[in-house]
């Protein structure tokens, strides 16, 4: 419904992934901001079902997924917004668009999360 009803403020018909991921955007950081004043501690995201040939596959994909989805949560903010777009398969273009940052913010942020994700990933 937020989409439907901020379509008349979509200037350029070209521009429609980055607006629909700013709305998506908007709404999460609302949410996140609600759940933490609920101080709940649900989760947000199931594990990754990866496709596997064996079980043992399977298992071993669900355990990385698991594991960097863990260490994406504990990124701070501005670099978990951006990893989450980047995994989303967003440009470095949308994401500056979707977050309201230059281009060049978005590659520094998307650096210093990989290596805040390298750090969390090896001391784990």
């Amino acid at each position: 419904m937020a989409i439907l009803s901020s379509l008349p403020r979509l200037a350029h018909a070209d521009r429609l992934k980055p607006f629909v991921f700013r709305i998506a955007h908007n709404r999460c950081v609302s949410h996140v901001a609600r759940r933490m004043r609920e101080r709940t501690n649900q989760e947000p995201w199931d594990d990754v079902a990866a496709e596997a040939t064996s079980q043992e596959l399977l298992l071993i994909e669900q355990e990385r997924s698991r594991r960097l989805l863990e260490a994406i949560r504990q990124l701070p903010l501005p670099y978990r917004q951006v990893m989450t777009l980047i995994l989303e398969d967003m440009s470095y273009d949308e994401v500056s668009e979707a977050l309201g940052i230059s281009v060049a913010n978005v590659g520094i942020r998307v650096n210093r999360a990989k290596q805040q994700l390298k750090a969390i990933l090896n001391h784990g």
